[in-house]
């Protein structure tokens, strides 16, 4: 989890944004170490990361 100011440096730094893949989380809680490979919450974050490096890099389908 960031802290504030981590936050709030991303927000002013454009190097830092340009350089930063944003992926969603779907609403899954980042203490859930309980996904199994597979799964839907598994595939709808596997999803959510390929296409964000896709976006990322321009490569939208």
């Amino acid at each position: 989890m960031y802290q504030s100011h981590e936050i709030s440096y991303y927000e002013t730094s454009i190097v830092d944004q340009h350089r930063t893949i944003e992926i969603s989380d779907c609403g899954i809680s980042s203490t859930d170490f309980e996904i199994d490979v597979g799964s839907e919450k598994y595939q709808q974050l596997y999803e959510s990361g390929k296409q964000a490096v896709r976006t990322f890099f321009g490569q939208d389908e």
